[in-house]
């Protein structure tokens, strides 16, 4: 049996329509129907044939791997080396846009915490100086008979005292300086994930919401070779591309500043792991494809 009536014949068992594959892959259907004829020529590059028909496999419940090594002299052969460029390019253009981040961070709060020691190392100094000035202004008439000496004596204790409070004052300046510090390190956010809604069928679609999420970029990790998508929304800008990747591409970054939700969708949850800031988003179905509707708040 050809590959393309394999596919049909699954599909028909299942009691599915073309159209709730195509609602549930994101195939369009001319494609969907050029598979079942084997007309893999229609489809659009040899890379995507193979993508294309092992989602469809996945989606009637056959074996996408058995399926493909069955009916592999069916199939057009693809350079793999073209196709892996894009994701490990992208994956770099990740990595470096999180490295500039954090120099750019970096760099700014260095000079603001250098400035306020500055300021108050300076503070203390003019302050310390003008009671000296202001001792040797007061001590300087004490140079005749025993009434002055009276006065030095009480110049001197004055001295102390003045001393005394200045060191009370660097004291509590250090203090705050470092309540300061201490106060800036407890106030970092941390994240938290929701898991709203949990899907069913087979093709379910869970809902998470995150918050306080300080870096908004998604983890992926790969231990095996899973299709992925991954877009703004479910039918919004697609942010990779709709293709299987290795566990050599492992881990992908998605970054999405400046977006509410990411919808992401793996063929093979058993080897998917998803984090946020460190905390993971679990695949709760036992099925191979499942779906990803994370909102960020």
């Amino acid at each position: 049996m050809e590959l393309g009536s394999r596919l049909k014949e699954a599909r028909q068992a299942k009691g599915l329509s073309q159209e709730e594959i195509e609602s549930s892959t994101k195939i369009q259907q001319k494609y969907l129907q050029a598979m079942e004829d084997n007309n893999f020529e229609f489809l659009p590059g040899k890379f995507y044939t193979r993508a294309f028909i092992r989602e469809y496999a996945s989606a009637v419940g056959l074996d996408p791997e058995e399926v493909m090594n069955e009916h592999e002299n069916e199939l057009p052969a693809v350079d793999e080396r073209s196709a892996a460029v894009y994701p490990r390019s992208k994956k770099t253009e990740v990595r470096a846009a999180a490295g500039s981040g954090s120099s750019r961070s970096t760099s700014r709060i260095l000079p603001a915490v250098i400035t306020g020691v500055l300021v108050v190392l300076i503070a203390f100094i003019v302050y310390f100086f003008t009671q000296q000035i202001t001792t040797t202004d007061e001590t300087n008439p004490a140079d005749e008979g025993p009434q002055d000496e009276v006065v030095i004596s009480e110049d001197k204790n004055g001295k102390q005292d003045d001393k005394k409070a200045s060191d009370d004052e660097a004291s509590e300046a250090s203090g705050d300086l470092e309540n300061g510090s201490s106060g800036e390190d407890t106030g970092e956010p941390t994240t938290e994930v929701e898991l709203e809604q949990e899907g069913s069928g087979d093709f379910p679609e869970h809902t998470y919401n995150v918050k306080g999420a300080s870096d908004k970029k998604v983890k992926v990790e790969l231990s095996g070779t899973a299709y992925l998508e991954a877009a703004a929304s479910e039918d919004g800008e697609g942010l990779i591309d709709p293709i299987p990747y290795s566990e050599e591409e492992s881990p992908l970054e998605i970054d999405v500043s400046g977006k509410d939700q990411l919808y992401l969708k793996t063929g093979n949850a058993a080897v998917t792991k998803v984090t946020v800031d460190g905390e993971q988003l679990e695949f709760p179905a036992e099925v191979s494809t499942q779906k990803l509707l994370i909102n960020f708040n």
